[in-house]
């Protein structure tokens, strides 16, 4: 589990802000894309479960970049590729139900379970 608390320590830190939950994100007076290479058999299976929760991967993504921009921050150095590949696997596992990821039920769990 220590590799899905270090990327979602450095997600969560920045979505759980009260004032990120009130803001409308994804509103631009312009667009941009950005394109990258991945192995179609991936991008498959993120979608498909990505799908089952009800988050697009475009979604995901914007988030994402959105969350690095309105914090001004950038990915923490200490999670390598590695390190998120294998809490993509992790997280993979637990929505197929092969594993089984700590839950909260407050903010202040969460948030105490992510400093651990």
């Amino acid at each position: 589990m220590t590799n899905f608390k270090q990327v979602s320590n450095y997600l969560h830190s920045s979505m759980l802000n009260s004032d990120y939950s009130r803001r409308r994100p994804f509103t631009m007076a312009t667009k941009d894309k950005i394109q990258i290479d991945i192995d179609s058999e991936i991008r498959k299976r993120a979608e498909t479960n990505l799908q089952m929760n009800g988050i697009s991967l475009t979604h995901l993504l914007q988030t994402i970049i959105t969350s690095i921009a309105d914090n001004q921050t950038s990915p923490s150095p200490t999670i390598t590729e590695a390190d998120l590949l294998a809490s993509i696997d992790e997280v993979l596992n637990a929505l197929n139900g092969k594993e089984e990821l700590e839950s909260y039920t407050t903010l202040d769990a969460l948030n105490k379970g992510l400093s651990n």
